[in-house]
């Protein structure tokens, strides 16, 4: 989003170099989550069992495993904006090799697609568009909108996403334009997937000396909780019933919502989209700067993701009427 020309009362230029300073918080960060995420699989798997405590067990892993996906999905995107590394070729060796490809994704097309988002914001050739135009998938009623929220969990994402890799519209019902040469090479990244997965295949075998374990501790939680998760983000910070819709909304800090919907400072999402190149790290400061300007034009700044889902379904039911 540039700012130059526009109603809001900070520019670029009212920020020091400093503040866009890339560090290594990356990294560490990208090193715990995934620390974290074979700590909880190797300790669940000690009580993998069909009895009652090996199910409890077993359900709370897949929650928490999903919820760090979500979390090393927010880390793929402040990687596409180059904030992961300071060096650029190292971000995107990282943003391929441990965030894109286990996540069978391509860093390329993730790129291409989440740079368009910003510059295209709202617009109908917006590549994102369909999390938050709530006539795509006809979610205009409370029941269809909390179907679809549902089906979040249910593999819907990684359904529709499967189905946009092999059509090649990868910006849905709204894509414009011919493929061309980059497209190309995004596409080619997803093969990047392959080796990355045989890798945590055998990572989660040795971790469990289960066959199941890459299954169960890396494969069910991402097509479920962690996917899930990561669309309900997107659709909540965008969508709007109203018309026109205030499409930009930024979210407080809730500890336990930012650590499940929101982490790596995703909540602050209003800012990231004004000063997009400022690491996620450093956007509290950038929050702190335009809340003392009082520059939130064409911006709500919500109390929870919960409130503004309910309020989301309050809408709908007004409108529905």
């Amino acid at each position: 989003m540039s700012t130059e020309g526009t109603p809001y009362k900070l520019q670029w230029s009212d920020f020091e170099p400093e503040l866009m300073k890339v560090t290594y918080r990356g990294v560490l960060d990208l090193v715990l989550v995934w620390a974290s995420i074979f700590g909880v699989a190797a300790v669940a798997s000690r009580f993998l069992s069909p009895d009652l405590t090996g199910v409890l067990v077993t359900a709370a892993a897949i929650l928490v495993i999903g919820t760090l996906q979500n979390g090393l999905a927010s880390l793929s995107h402040h990687a596409v904006h180059y904030n992961l590394h300071p060096d650029r070729k190292i971000n995107d060796s990282l943003f391929r090799w441990m965030l894109a490809a286990p996540m069978g994704q391509s860093f390329l097309t993730l790129r291409r697609e989440h740079l368009r988002h910003h510059s295209r914001f709202a617009e109908n050739d917006d590549p994102e568009r369909f999390y938050y135009d709530l006539d795509i998938h006809n979610r205009r009623s409370p029941g269809a909108f909390i179907a679809r929220t549902a089906g979040m969990f249910l593999g819907l994402v990684v359904a529709s996403q499967l189905q946009r890799i092999l059509s090649g519209n990868r910006g849905g019902a709204l894509a414009t334009g011919q493929k061309d040469e980059r497209e190309s090479r995004g596409r080619r990244e997803f093969l990047y997937a392959l080796p990355a997965q045989a890798v945590l295949f055998g990572a989660f075998y040795l971790l469990t000396d289960n066959l199941l374990g890459y299954f169960i501790y890396w494969a069910i939680p991402l097509v479920t909780v962690g996917a899930g998760l990561n669309a309900l983000r997107a659709t909540i910070e965008h969508a709007d019933p109203d018309e026109p819709p205030t499409n930009y909304r930024s979210f407080h800090f809730n500890p336990i919502e930012k650590m499940i919907v929101g982490s790596f400072n995703f909540n602050l999402h209003y800012e990231h989209h004004r000063f997009m190149s400022v690491p996620y790290y450093k956007v509290g400061e950038v929050k702190k700067r335009m809340l003392a300007a009082n520059d939130y034009a064409g911006c709500r700044i919500e109390r929870s993701y919960l409130s503004r889902y309910a309020e989301i379904l309050k809408k709908l039911r007004t409108h529905d009427r």
